[in-house]
């Protein structure tokens, strides 16, 4: 458990990173199942901030190594930080001289926003507070939104909790020596004792016979080369209606001419060639995940509890989900292809769930509101028209008033849902297009239900 005096000395020193700089860009966010990680770039080194997430791990710390990957978990915590912010840049950290309370500032685009926590009672609680041209929006992890004409201090930020005293949080006379957090011990605290360890040896051996598959595919295309002499030397035979070149038939029709057929082979050598040259990069990228992975210590990722953060006091009674709750429209772009959008959050992981795992999801950046997904696995076959009508789709149901959007897509794989909020996903590869939206969309587009 970290006292008042030991948090105010932890971020004295970590606020030395800023002796060059006044803020420092924000470059990813991880959690454990103890802490939060923020990586910080400051000139010539990574620093990652590492928040306690409470129960015995309170305070901060800070470590030139981030969270080991097996201790990565997702929460509806992490995703709220990586959302507001990912792509900012953070300043010095303020601490409370009575309490166990920091104030950290957030700069973005010339806009000064403010990250608040509080440990009190082995509980992390926070704020954040975002500067808006009419004001302040604030949301408070135990209570919502709230709105503000000016910025509140962190005693009435946290007002709801000045009657409680937390006896850890008086001030102190201790001395010690910070010597930088240990991320070795702390992953050997969380390996002692659990035996729940998944074996990283499935991928090891899932990622062996993609590489040894993609070695086969590029032998076997090799044959081609030698094709490739002997059809300019007129010494293949091209009788029938198709040719087998490295295991890929090349169909020809009944009145095709010998150089007709010819042709066709040469073009489909062409596109062998550009496949040689797709594989032979995956290998590549492939072979240093593998050569990665052989020098992984043997353990895989650790399923441990993840220490809850104080989000809503508030007993809400659960209700069951039933079918009358979600609502999905589908419609039919001019292009014939099929595009559902869900109405609701309980829509998009529903939309999400049954969807075909190669089609394209598709959202507006950084807003609350609908999901559509393309039923398609191929993004070429969605011309621009069709991008601008995904976009007026997913603005007219998301009540985006706005004519051009940022929209945010991928494939439905690489989705995942967020525990314990609905409808929320994150994306592991993100891509982003920005459309203008078309305001008849209604006559170029067929409601089919």
């Amino acid at each position: 458990m970290q006292t008042l005096s030991m948090l105010k000395k932890i971020s004295d020193q970590y606020n030395k990173q800023f002796e060059k700089i006044e803020f420092a860009p924000i470059q990813k966010a991880y959690t454990s199942p103890h802490y939060l990680g923020i990586s910080v770039r400051f000139p010539g080194k990574t620093v990652n901030l590492l928040i306690g997430r409470g129960q015995r791990y309170e305070g901060i710390e800070f470590s030139l190594k981030n969270i080991p990957s097996l201790l990565r978990q997702q929460d509806k915590f992490l995703d709220f930080i990586r959302k507001n912010l990912i792509g900012k840049k953070m300043g010095k950290i303020v601490v409370d001289p009575q309490k166990r309370r920091i104030r950290i500032p957030i700069l973005s685009m010339g806009h000064l926003s403010y990250f608040d926590l509080m440990w009190l009672d082995r509980e992390l609680y926070f704020s954040w507070q975002t500067n808006l041209d009419e004001g302040f929006a604030i949301f408070r992890s135990w209570s919502g939104e709230s709105r503000a004409n000016t910025l509140n201090s962190l005693d009435e930020i946290f007002k709801d909790f000045t009657h409680q005293i937390d006896p850890t949080d008086h001030a102190s006379t201790e001395q010690f020596e910070y010597l930088g957090f240990d991320m070795k011990a702390y992953l050997k605290s969380c390996l002692v004792g659990h035996a729940n360890v998944q074996s990283p040896q499935k991928k090891k051996k899932f990622n062996q016979r993609k590489k040894e598959n993609i070695q086969k595919d590029i032998k076997r295309f090799e044959k081609r080369i030698m094709i490739k002499d002997q059809l300019l030397n007129e010494q293949v035979v091209l009788n029938g209606q198709s040719f087998d070149l490295c295991g890929v038939k090349v169909k020809f029709k009944e009145e095709d001419s010998y150089y007709k057929k010819r042709d066709l082979v040469f073009t489909k050598i062409k596109s062998l060639d550009k496949a040689v040259e797709i594989l032979q990069k995956r290998l590549f990228e492939l072979s240093k995940v593998v050569s990665e992975k052989e020098n992984e210590e043997e353990v895989g990722r650790i399923k441990l509890p993840v220490v809850q953060v104080v989000w809503d006091n508030s007993k809400k009674q659960k209700t069951k989900i039933t079918a009358s709750d979600f609502s999905i429209v589908t419609y039919e772009l001019p292009s014939k292809i099929r595009v559902s959008v869900s109405l609701n959050a309980q829509s998009n992981d529903e939309l999400r769930k049954n969807a075909n795992k190669d089609h394209y999801w598709f959202h507006i950046d950084q807003i609350q509101g609908s999901h559509a997904i393309a039923k398609t696995d191929r993004f070429d076959q969605l011309s621009e028209v069709d991008l601008k009508l995904i976009g007026s789709l997913l603005a007219h149901h998301s009540k985006y008033p706005g004519s051009e959007a940022d929209i945010i897509f991928a494939t439905v794989k690489e989705l995942r849902g967020v525990k314990g909020a609905a409808g929320k996903v994150t994306v592991k590869k993100p891509k982003y297009l920005r459309i203008q939206t078309i305001p008849e969309w209604e006559k170029m587009i067929n409601l089919l239900g």
